[in-house]
């Protein structure tokens, strides 16, 4: 078993390659419609200016550690 600690991974996930992955496992529309609208939905500042995003999964997010085992696995064991 080895543990890693992958510095800024979830800041720094690429959307497209976390869509690519994502479409390896399931071929289910509606769930690559999900995932990409959570991945990309712009995060709201106090001031309520919205910062869009390109990259990253939402910190604290439930479905972020889901998305980066399956990024995982995509990328090191295929």
């Amino acid at each position: 078993m080895i543990d890693l600690d992958i510095k800024g991974f979830f800041d720094n996930l690429d959307h497209e390659l976390m869509m690519k992955a994502v479409r390896f496992h399931t071929d289910e529309k509606w769930i690559h419609l999900y995932v990409e609208r959570w991945l990309k939905a712009p995060l709201q500042q106090k001031d309520g200016q919205l910062i869009k995003r390109d990259k990253g999964t939402p910190q604290g997010g439930v479905a972020s550690p889901l998305l980066a085992n399956i990024f995982m696995h995509h990328a090191y064991d295929m």
